[in-house]
């Protein structure tokens, strides 16, 4: 009887932990596919030759475009960081409120954050998160421009330093590096 039970119990005992594994792996089956349908769907807004009306322009692009001698289109790279403008950092802005929720979030999202800001590590994700959480509002964007300055040609691109000013809240600044060479899976502008 009592050997009965034992066996029940065991028995019981793997089947949760079998339910247990089936959970986890459909629940990260459904964020992997989620994160790679957010990955594709920027990567073709990007990659698409449309501009659309509603594409605001950050002001003296020209001069980080006369600068870069790489294969991104212009309206790529305007592309590019208007998608950062306007859906990378509210989300980043609303999801990472602490040093604990950026290492969460990026933990989770450790792929999407790659191919879609060029940022393979915490500590360099953590810098745009601190950043992020100093924006007050990130509903309109009210400017946004390169520092005419901060344009520098380097071996592998070009860099310089984008500043956004969210209605209600101080301009950022975030550095951006424009890489010379492109991939048609990841992105090839690099924020932090």
């Amino acid at each position: 009887m009592k050997k009965k039970l034992n066996i029940s119990l065991v028995i019981l005992i793997m089947l949760a932990i079998l339910i247990m594994i089936i959970i986890v792996a459909t629940y990260n089956a459904i964020i992997l596919n989620k994160q790679n349908k957010e990955i594709d769907k920027f990567i073709e807004y990007v990659n698409s030759t449309e501009k659309g009306s509603e594409l605001q322009t950050p002001e003296l692009t020209h001069v980080v475009l006369a600068a870069y001698k790489g294969e991104a289109s212009g309206l790529k790279i305007v592309k590019t960081i208007m998608y950062y403008a306007n859906n990378n950092i509210p989300e980043i802005h609303e999801k990472c409120s602490s040093k604990f929720s950026s290492k969460r979030y990026y933990k989770a999202h450790k792929i999407q954050i790659y191919k879609q800001l060029g940022i393979d590590n915490f500590d360099d994700f953590y810098v745009l998160a601190e950043k992020c959480m100093g924006i007050k509002n990130t509903g309109n964007i009210e400017s946004i421009r390169f520092d005419y300055n901060s344009v520098k040609i380097e071996d592998d691109g070009v860099s310089a330093v984008l500043c956004i000013r969210y209605e209600d809240s101080d301009e950022v600044s975030f550095n951006v590096k424009i890489l010379n060479s492109t991939s048609s899976n990841q992105t090839s502008i690099n924020i932090r």
